[in-house]
């Protein structure tokens, strides 16, 4: 685990999306971000900085996407605040290892298959003792599908999908469930490469990473500060 944690350091600091302030999707209802809302966020073990309304809920650090039907939940387990030479994790870790854990690439071209090949490889080059497996079973671990967003959405995010399905960080011992792509910015005008590690830094999510650059943003932005528990 420590291994994993320590790779994923660097995968993460090199594989971020845009630090770049991410504003409202105007089609969307607005939903109001409350000083309940931010505090349930905080209990979630989320960053309360720059909270975004977004499709049904929440986007919150830049690529997480919070249901508000799902305010409020709490991961249980003691609270971590690690990040020295390892990577921001709560206690909604992948467990069961070692395992093989199932990717199903659903209505993309050839372009972002290509790109999630490679994070694959990426990932099954470290020897982990998680094995990432492309399938086109639906009873797959993880899901990834696209969306069609606006200049300011995020370039892909983890959690409630256009539809209302539900996933991101592990729950239960398995992975998140849910990568979206944003097919308007993640487009085949750029490097398979460059997909490929937008798609990398999600499937962390999946499997429990947090943003290294948690407790202060500066890490990766210039900007922020702020030591911040993760719970």
């Amino acid at each position: 685990m420590k291994k994993l944690h320590l790779i994923l350091l660097f995968i993460y600091i090199a594989a971020a999306p845009s630090c770049k302030k991410v504003a409202p999707n105007t089609s969307q209802a607005k939903i109001a971000v409350t000083d309940l809302v931010l505090n349930q966020i905080k209990q979630m073990g989320y960053s309360t900085q720059l909270v975004v309304p977004f499709q049904d809920g929440y986007l919150v650090e830049n690529d997480i996407l919070i249901n508000v039907k799902d305010l409020g939940i709490k991961h249980t387990g003691m609270s971590l605040n690690i990040a020295k030479t390892e990577q921001y994790r709560t206690t909604a870790v992948v467990q069961f290892w070692p395992r093989t854990i199932t990717i199903r690439l659903e209505n993309l071209s050839s372009f972002y298959s290509q790109a999630l090949d490679e994070a694959i490889a990426r990932y099954n080059r470290l020897s982990l003792g998680l094995t990432f497996l492309r399938t086109t079973s639906i009873a797959s671990d993880i899901r990834v599908i696209g969306f069609s967003g606006e200049s300011y959405d995020p370039l892909a995010f983890v959690g409630a999908s256009v539809n209302g399905n539900t996933g991101g960080f592990p729950g239960g011992g398995n992975p998140g469930s849910l990568i979206n792509v944003n097919t308007n910015k993640v487009t085949p005008i750029e490097s398979v490469f460059w997909a490929a590690s937008i798609l990398q830094h999600e499937i962390g999510h999946t499997i429990g990473m947090r943003h290294t650059d948690y407790m202060n943003r500066s890490y990766s932005c210039g900007i922020g500060g702020g030591k911040i528990l993760v719970h």
